[in-house]
C-alpha cells in the first residue's frame, strides 16, 4: 500500500494540487529548504529579508515570505487588490495548518508519525520549496516598468511553468498579482478552499494535542474527512 493511500490528509491535498496544475506527478526538485518550525502552530512570526531592488530578488522575497507565512512582507512585495492578496493569507493558513498538524502528530504519536512526517514534507514542498527552486535562477525579461520571470533549472527554461509578471512602483519591484487572476490556484473558490483546509488542519492539531483521538489512524482519518474536496 502506498503512503498516499495511507494518509488521507496528504492524498487530498496532493490530488487537489494536481488537478489545479493540470495533472502530473510530484516534482521534488530539492530537499526541503525550510525548517518545519518556520510557521508552525506555536512559532513566532517570521520576517524574511526584503530586497525589491530588482525583479528576481523581489520575486524571491515574495516566495520566501509566503513560504515562511510572513503575510505582511508578502503583501508589501506584491501589487493587487485586497481580493488578490487573499491568496497570500490562504497559503499562510494552509502552510501553518500543515506544520501545526505535523508537530501535533509527532508529539502525540511519536514513532507512528514518521511516515506522516515524510508525507507532510512532500505536501509542504509543493507549496513552499518547489516555487523557490524553480525561480531562484529564473530568466528575467525586464522592461522599464514591467518584467517577466520564467522559471528555469540550470538555465534551462521550464516551459510548462507560467511566467511571473513583475511591476515597478517607485523604484521597487513587486509581484503583479493582478496578472495571476487566470491561474486556477488564484481562483476565489480555490482560495476559500485553502483557507478552510488551513483552518481544519489547525483545529485538528489542537484536538490531537488535547488527546481527543485514541489512535494514530483515527486522527489521520478524522482530519482527512474534514478537508475540502475529501
Amino acid at each position: 500500500m502506498s503512503f498516499e493511500s495511507c494518509n488521507p490528509v496528504y492524498k487530498t491535498l496532493r490530488d487537489h494540487w494536481r488537478r489545479l496544475r493540470g495533472g502530473g506527478g510530484l516534482l521534488l526538485l530539492a530537499p526541503l529548504l525550510l525548517s518545519l518550525d518556520g510557521c508552525g502552530a506555536k512559532a513566532a512570526p517570521s520576517h524574511v529579508a526584503v530586497d525589491l531592488s530588482k525583479p528576481l530578488p523581489a520575486l524571491l522575497t515574495y516566495l520566501n515570505a509566503v513560504a515562511q507565512c510572513d503575510v505582511e512582507t508578502a503583501k508589501s512585495a506584491s501589487v493587487g487588490t485586497k481580493e488578490d492578496k487573499r491568496w497570500i493569507e490562504a497559503m499562510a493558513a494552509l502552510i501553518r495548518g500543515l506544520r501545526g498538524y505535523q508537530q501535533a502528530m509527532d508529539q502525540r504519536f511519536k514513532n507512528e508519525a514518521v511516515q506522516t512526517d515524510d508525507d507532510i514534507r512532500q505536501a509542504l514542498s509543493e507549496f513552499t520549496t518547489e516555487p523557490i527552486v524553480r525561480f531562484q535562477n529564473g530568466l528575467v525579461k525586464e522592461g522599464d516598468d514591467t518584467a517577466e520571470i520564467q522559471a528555469a533549472i540550470g538555465h534551462i527554461r521550464l516551459a510548462a511553468q507560467p511566467p511571473v509578471q513583475m511591476k515597478r512602483e517607485k523604484d521597487r519591484w513587486k509581484v503583479d498579482l493582478t496578472a495571476m487572476r487566470q491561474d486556477p490556484r488564484h481562483n476565489p473558490a480555490v482560495v476559500a478552499q485553502y483557507l478552510a483546509a488551513g483552518e481544519s488542519l489547525s483545529k485538528a492539531a489542537k484536538a490531537i494535542r488535547l488527546g481527543r483521538y485514541r489512535t494514530f489512524a483515527e486522527a489521520q482519518q478524522a482530519v482527512g474527512d474534514q478537508l475540502p474536496g475529501s
